[in-house]
């Protein structure tokens, strides 16, 4: 789905940006579709809500490198609560709620009190 960046003009109708502010679709001057491509870098850099994460879509969550979501399952004192399946040394995961309750419990409310 292609956009056009446009803006009303003086009498309140639509025209296309004039040269103060290329259009998002013309900034490369070859009509590539600019917005698509922010959409997905954008897209590629959020995780959707969903029950269970990877380490990498955890990571993602929290903002912080996957090494540190590694290191907080690894460590002895209430490790982050990562499973995965017997036999398995990779891909493992998290559900939504194990998530939330670790947070709660190893975090710090910054300002306020809820």
């Amino acid at each position: 789905m292609q956009t056009e960046t446009v803006a009303a003009g003086p009498s309140g109708e639509g025209k296309a940006s004039d040269g103060a502010r290329p259009a998002l679709g013309d900034a490369r001057g070859k009509g590539a579709n600019v917005n698509c491509e922010i959409c997905q870098k954008l897209s590629d850099s959020l995780v959707s809500m969903k029950e269970y994460y990877s380490i990498s879509e955890a990571a993602r969550v929290l903002h912080v490198h996957c090494q540190r979501i590694r290191e907080l399952t690894a460590r002895r004192e209430d490790p982050l609560p990562f499973r995965r399946f017997p036999g398995q040394q990779r891909g493992g995961f998290i559900h939504r709620e194990d998530l939330r309750a670790w947070l709660e419990r190893n975090t710090e409310q910054l300002s306020g009190r809820r």
